[in-house]
């Protein structure tokens, strides 16, 4: 329901908050593009690194549209754990081997 004396701000706040899906949606549309890209050429281990690099900036996304839409901070907990994970994993998986040559 609109803040109707502050109406001006929640109009700012749709037309952020539909940035957000759109850049949603494009981020989709290239982790998608990156998975087929991947498996055609027979290298899952970029699949695998496209997906947690992608990941990590889904659920910041999703993070943000929580923030904008409800004011659960359960959720918003979720979303920000979700993206520290996908980053820890990001970094995981782009650290060099040690194991030597």
């Amino acid at each position: 329901m609109p803040d109707w004396p502050h109406l001006p701000s929640w109009i700012a706040q749709i037309y952020v908050l539909a940035l957000v899906h759109l850049a949603i949606g494009l981020s989709l549309m290239e982790l998608a593009g990156r998975l087929v890209h991947a498996w055609r050429r027979g290298q899952p281990g970029l699949a695998w690194g496209a997906a947690f690099h992608l990941g990590a900036g889904l659920c910041l996304m999703g993070a943000l549209r929580e923030a904008l839409t409800d004011n659960r901070p359960l959720g918003l907990l979720l979303w920000l754990s979700a993206a520290g994970i996908a980053h820890l994993a990001d970094t995981l998986w782009r650290r060099p081997s040690r194991r030597g040559p």
